[in-house]
């Protein structure tokens, strides 16, 4: 006969999905610090500072840097360049 319990397996796992799902919205909505300008990433036009992608990507970050590919320059916000 079935059981309308659920195992605690299946519990557990259901649990786990569900702090990974939170986790994950947590990040891109960039509550967390490190993570500020995420959703930006993901749904806008896909630039990141070059302290947050040093931050990141450390060591991939600064070589793609120092060739100057995949890098554009963009005036800042202040009105400065």
């Amino acid at each position: 006969p079935l059981s309308a319990k659920p195992s605690a397996n299946a519990v557990r796992s259901q649990r786990w999905r569900g702090f990974v799902g939170i986790a994950h919205v947590y990040l891109g909505a960039g509550i967390f610090q490190p993570y500020r300008g995420t959703i930006r990433l993901m749904f806008g036009d896909g630039k990141v500072s070059e302290s947050d992608a040093a931050y990141h990507w450390g060591y991939w970050a600064n070589e793609e840097l120092a060739l100057g590919k995949n890098v554009t320059e963009e005036p800042d916000k202040k009105g400065g360049k």
